[in-house]
């Protein structure tokens, strides 16, 4: 449940994020449109950061959670893993 509640709390948090970002981006359509252009870069360079820093936060949980099953799955004497975990200790 705490999980659960942690991650509604997130979602709003981003959502409320972006609201403000938007609410900018209709605020400043009367400036310049070089001060426009890099508001523009400056959020789009954002956005690009965040969709990194998610898509490494998958590969390490997935890499993460792999690695677990395959320990778990060792030491019930699987027999994929056995192969791979010949000589060490269980």
């Amino acid at each position: 449940m705490r999980l659960c509640r942690f991650r509604i709390r997130t979602l709003i948090i981003a959502v409320a994020f972006m609201a403000a970002m938007f609410a900018t981006i209709a605020r400043v359509s009367r400036w310049p449109d070089s001060d426009r252009t890099s508001l523009y870069e400056g959020i789009c360079g954002f956005i690009f950061v965040q969709i990194l820093l998610g898509l490494g936060t998958l590969i390490e949980n997935w890499w993460a959670n792999w690695r677990v099953q395959r320990s778990h799955s060792a030491a019930k004497g699987h027999p994929l893993w056995d192969s791979w975990n010949d000589g060490l200790p269980r």
